[in-house]
């Protein structure tokens, strides 16, 4: 947190801007009045700033050798992609949802879209056990109070398309892992009766 706190300091002060005003005095002349000069100048910096706060733009003029600077100009812009996304990490895996349903698009691969679906599913069906004993009870006190004495049954839908097909799948390979065992055995029965004939 103070690592954050330092950059969003750091972050206050590029984004607002110091200017450094100098006034370079040219002759005696100038020299002379050089202190009633940078008070005017100052006095006329200080009027268009206060200007462009309120959303007018007012030109500065000065007479003489004056230069302008913005202080810190040489330093580049602060990146903040970095930070913000270790923020936005933190503050996902917090809340246990997969980035993309909040319009966070980190993670391309196939796999990784798949692993946090399945996070998401595992979610909901925690919910559901939370929810099933109370929407039972509820359920349970409704018939009770119109005169029926039968219990209750939740049936949920399945969440996604992806159980159904890893069900479909696992009962699959089960099938062919049991015809492979099946082809075994009477290969291995034909094998013995060949060896006792």
């Amino acid at each position: 947190m103070r690592i954050y706190e330092c950059m969003g300091q750091n972050f206050d002060r590029v984004g607002n801007v110091r200017y450094a005003v100098t006034y370079h005095p040219e002759g005696e002349s100038d020299r002379a009045r050089a202190k009633e000069r940078a008070e005017q100048i100052a006095q006329e910096w200080s009027r268009g700033m206060r200007a462009s706060r309120n959303g007018s733009v007012q030109d500065f003029v000065a007479v003489g050798d004056v230069d302008i600077k913005v202080i810190g100009a040489d330093n580049q812009m602060i990146d903040t992609e970095i930070p913000v996304r270790q923020l936005m990490e933190q503050l996902v895996a917090k809340l246990s949802i997969p980035p993309f349903l909040l319009g966070l698009n980190w993670s391309t691969t196939e796999r990784m879209s798949a692993q946090q679906s399945d996070i998401l599913t595992s979610e909901l069906e925690y919910y559901r056990r939370l929810l099933e004993p109370i929407l039972r009870e509820i359920c349970e006190a409704f018939l009770r109070l119109n005169g029926y004495a039968c219990g209750v049954e939740i049936e949920w839908d399945n969440i996604n398309l992806q159980d159904e097909e890893a069900l479909a799948k696992s009962r699959l390979y089960n099938a062919q892992a049991k015809a492979a065992e099946l082809e075994n055995e009477r290969i291995e029965n034909e094998r013995k009766k060949e060896e006792m004939q």
